[in-house]
């Protein structure tokens, strides 16, 4: 249970500091109140597995105009010190996510974690949709 609570504090802090970023100029009042709920509930969902999954993110640097590969060495950090262990990769071009989702999907991966916004959601999805549903990973997002 200690581990646990642990768990959930770290990715609540995860949450809260992503919460800041969003109250910044720019990003408005509905996006904060659509996105926060979200992701205190995929933190919160994931802190009380009671054992944790093997999990592969795909991140969108380019995501929030650039804000994601800033983002990205915190949300690992609060990651691993919640202890979801896990392997990553950068997209790097347009479609990208798509390939990276299908080959992590093909794995033994049991969660697809992606941190990135509207674009990178509909190319992992599309990925792991040439998967057969009986072999997808759960998919998880960090929106940004």
């Amino acid at each position: 249970a200690i581990f646990i609570l642990e768990r959930i504090s770290l990715l609540c802090d995860l949450c809260h500091s992503h919460f800041n970023v969003l109250t910044k100029p720019g990003y408005g009042a509905s996006y904060r109140q659509s996105h926060y709920p979200q992701i205190a509930t995929m933190c919160l969902l994931v802190a009380m597995e009671p054992e944790v999954p093997s999990t592969f993110v795909i991140v969108n640097p380019a995501s929030a105009g650039g804000s994601t590969a800033a983002f990205w060495p915190q949300a690992s950090s609060a990651l691993r010190n919640a202890g979801i262990r896990f392997d990553h990769a950068f997209t790097a071009h347009r479609g990208h996510a798509v390939e990276l989702a299908t080959t992590a999907g093909r794995s033994e991966y049991q969660v697809l974690l992606y941190v990135g916004g509207d674009g990178t959601a509909n190319e992992v999805a599309n990925g792991l949709l040439q998967i057969p549903a009986a072999r997808r990973p759960a998919l998880a997002a960090l929106p940004r």
